[in-house]
């Protein structure tokens, strides 16, 4: 798996878990929703201001996005 693609699963993995959208990706970014869905599926590549940019709406650590991670369900 190339860094873009690792990157764009944990960005889709992250923004299904938060209940985001491909729409709020694009608008907080500021490109199209099809240029939204390509950065989110890895078949474009992230600029590094865009990069700050969602880590920081997904509230994560950008090492999180650009190692990966496993979301573990939590047991009722």
């Amino acid at each position: 798996m190339t860094p873009t693609e690792q990157v764009a699963r944990s960005v889709d993995q992250l923004m299904h878990y938060q209940g985001k959208t491909t729409k709020e990706l694009a608008e907080l970014l500021e490109v199209s929703e099809p240029r939204a869905s390509m950065i989110r599926n890895g078949k474009a590549d992230i600029k590094l201001d865009q990069f700050f940019t969602i880590a920081d709406w997904l509230k994560v650590p950008m090492r999180d996005l650009r190692n990966g991670f496993e979301l573990t369900p939590i047991a009722a």
